[in-house]
């Protein structure tokens, strides 16, 4: 874990014996660009003795952010007291997570403060799952129980809130979901034509001679069912062909979930294989709007911040997160000129007009700040932006606008007010947080799940089949509709529900119904046409039957997903049981995601892919005591 924390970009730990010091020293840890001290307000210029220190000994690199300076700078301070100080800059600054601090303070330690660590890092990055979730471990040891739940039920609402954290989820969620629906599909289809297999077979090989041993009906019906998969067609065209054969011999339920399936089959591989893709690949798929994710939770590089700088003068992205950048770092007259520029491009921007405002508010320009304030109040609503515009009406002396903008910003969220005002500055504003809905868009945009998609047909339908959705939808169709048309043209064999016997037409020359054969209909409904000591031997037998097929049945309900459903005659109960059991399964087999962590993460992802799991198997486990149930009351 040390190792791959190291390697973040933009993680410049002081040197590795730092990163593993006792938890009661000083840790030197980097941390997200442009927070606020708790010494008082915002440093709004570049610290003298800083920039002194710095040209006197060059080697050592200056502190990318004001935050970075409260955090290394004070290394004579407890953690509890940097945290506290980076925290508060981080409010003035917009910085809703110090990522890579957090991090770092969970780095495994000898004998350290497990908890304490634990504790700042999750009120330094409440939106970072791996934070919580280390939280909610420590309070378990602890014996904390109800507190460490609370923690972990945070941990997995922390998820959607992190860029990252929410495309890993969602990349992983996709790819299981096409994977369940793909495979789910393709079993269900599969079991329900070999359902059929024996009664085909028979009528099959009558079609050639009524001769034929079963061994060779069984083998040249078996032939025409492999022949898809012999020409290339693969699983799907293993699928294709039982497709056919179920709906041929089916009932309309049988159909039903039979085109549900093979419906479900086709979004997956092609629609949900490429979407989980996309979502996948996004954090790769453009370097730009990468970079500008990096300056943002402050673990940009100098080739990030490059590529940034080289776009600038057509991207407002990079535009935009360079003036984040040089606000947060102390910059402020290269701050204000970026502003200005941004302004000129979109000049209702409300998080631009509120930042914009700050900046003049520093600079002791309270009407124009107001106005600024104003503008970005009439979009947007915030509570850090009213609170913003009442300490700028404070300022000019507008005591009754003052209370009425601050009674507004309590308000809308209470909580982020009552947040700024225990600081008691007059002179703190806050900055509003950079929007990642545009970084999250443009990476979506730019990214691409064909590869993920072709990857799925290669595997499941390398043919024709796999080639095109509306190929693989037109050959099934097409078959369900030849299938309904044929069902009725000729004799089908079936199977006496009582004793097992084959029903035939063209071999029994008459047959009472396809339900229940001569010799059973004469015992239950003529038995005075029966002797009697012979028709009791025969419903002995019978009885012995049932019990024996009954307990052969329970035991191939629960060893077979879906067969508890077929055995009750409900092919729509088997199917969702089917669908059940392989997302259980799926669940628990990648509980850990379906590509690496990306260290923000943690154990919320398996917490949560564990809880859907055994969700699924818990509902399927209700699906098969359902099918049997109605199996026996039938």
């Amino acid at each position: 874990m040390a190792v791959l924390l190291w390697s973040l970009p933009g993680a410049s730990f002081a040197s590795p014996e730092q990163a593993q010091a006792p938890l009661g020293e000083p840790v030197a840890v980097p941390v997200a660009v442009g927070q606020e001290s708790s010494a008082g307000p915002i440093a709004l210029q570049p610290d003298a003795g800083s920039a002194a220190q710095a040209s006197a000994a060059p080697e050592t690199p200056p502190y990318r952010s004001l935050i970075e300076e409260t955090w290394l700078g004070a290394t004579t301070h407890g953690l509890g007291t940097r945290g506290a100080r980076a925290g508060e800059q981080a409010l003035a600054l917009g910085v809703d997570n110090l990522d890579v601090a957090a991090r770092a303070l969970l780095l495994p330690e000898d004998g350290g403060n497990e908890l304490g660590n634990a504790m700042l890092a999750a009120r330094l990055a409440p939106d970072l799952p791996v934070a919580r979730i280390a939280l909610a471990r420590a309070l378990w040891t602890e014996g904390e129980y109800l507190s460490a739940s609370r923690e972990a039920v945070e941990g997995l609402l922390a998820i959607p809130r992190n860029l990252e954290a929410s495309f890993w989820l969602a990349g992983s969620l996709l790819t299981m979901l096409a994977v369940v629906l793909a495979a789910a599909s393709l079993f269900f289809i599969v079991i329900l034509g070999f359902s059929t297999f024996a009664r085909a077979a028979h009528d099959l090989g009558d079609l050639l001679s009524r001769d034929l041993t079963d061994f060779a009906r069984a083998a040249l019906l078996g032939s025409f069912l492999l022949l898809p998969l012999v020409l290339g067609e693969g699983l799907a065209g293993l699928a294709l062909a039982c497709f056919a054969l179920a709906c041929l011999y089916g009932g309309s339920r049988h159909r039903m979930a039979l085109l549900l399936a093979a419906a479900l089959l086709i979004i997956g591989l092609f629609p949900l294989a490429r979407m989980a893709g996309t979502t996948l690949h996004a954090m790769e798929s453009d370097p730009l709007a990468a970079a500008a994710l990096a300056v943002v939770v402050g673990e940009d590089t100098e080739s990030q911040v490059a590529l940034l700088e080289a776009a600038e003068s057509q991207e407002f992205l990079a535009e935009h997160v360079l003036a984040v950048r040089a606000r947060r770092a102390g910059r402020l007259e290269e701050a204000r000129v970026r502003y200005e520029m941004l302004l000129e491009a979109r000049p209702r921007d409300p998080v631009v007009l509120n930042n914009y405002a700050n900046l003049r508010f520093a600079a002791g320009d309270g009407d124009a700040a107001v106005d600024l304030y104003e503008k970005s109040a009439s979009i947007a609503t915030s509570a850090i932006l009213m609170f913003n515009l009442s300490q700028a009406y404070a300022r000019l002396f507008r005591i009754e606008e003052f209370e009425h903008t601050l009674k507004l910003a309590q308000a809308i969220d209470a909580e982020v007010v009552a947040d700024l005002s225990r600081f008691g500055d007059s002179n703190l504003v806050a900055d509003l947080p950079f929007p990642r809905e545009e970084i999250r868009s443009r990476l979506l945009a730019s990214a691409s799940g064909e590869e993920l998609s072709r990857l799925a047909r290669d595997i499941v339908a390398p043919g024709l089949l796999g080639a095109s959705w509306i190929h693989a939808l037109g050959a099934f169709a097409a078959l369900a509709i030849i299938a309904v048309v044929m069902a009725g043209r000729f004799d089908q064999a079936s199977r006496c529900s009582q004793c097992g016997r084959r029903i035939c037409a063209r071999c029994d020359g008459i047959f009472w119904n396809s339900e229940t054969c001569d010799g059973c209909h004469h015992l239950f409904n003529q038995p005075e046409s029966t002797d009697p000591s012979m028709r009791m031997a025969r419903l002995s037998e019978l009885r012995r039957r049932e019990e024996r097929s009954a307990k052969i049945a329970n035991a191939v309900s629960l060893l077979i997903p879906g067969a508890a459903g077929l055995l009750a005659r409900r092919p729509d109960l088997s199917f969702v049981g089917v669908m059940l059991f392989t997302a259980g399964v799926t669940m628990f087999v990648w509980r850990g995601g379906v590509v690496p962590d990306p260290l923000v993460v943690g154990g919320a992802g398996t917490l949560f892919f564990v809880i859907v799991g055994s969700a699924a198997l818990g509902a399927y486990g209700l699906v098969v005591l359902a099918g049997i149930l109605i199996r026996r009351n039938s």
